[in-house]
């Protein structure tokens, strides 16, 4: 089964670097290797709503799992990782 990240999913553009997109919002997935592996992703790539998660509330924003619960790629590696899914931290 392959399993793509999220930049490649989203075709973002992006390689392994932080990248920032249309809305000025800088995306550090491809550079987390803390997560690599993580939902058999390289680096952030297959957790990327924890990398939101830590980023808006280190800015003190909300930003919760119901945004990613609608996220098309969320779904498709919770789906693809069945019971092995990694969801929090």
């Amino acid at each position: 089964m392959i399993r793509l990240n999220c930049w490649e999913f989203k075709k973002c553009g992006i390689g392994e670097k932080s990248y920032t997109n249309t809305n000025e919002e800088v995306c550090t997935a491809p550079a987390e290797d803390k997560f690599d592996s993580m939902n058999h992703g390289r680096n952030g790539g297959r957790v990327c709503w924890l990398i939101k998660q830590m980023a808006a509330a280190r800015k003190d924003k909300g930003f919760g799992m119901m945004h990613c619960c609608r996220c098309d790629f969320f779904n498709l590696v919770a789906k693809q990782e069945g019971s092995n899914f990694f969801v929090y931290m």
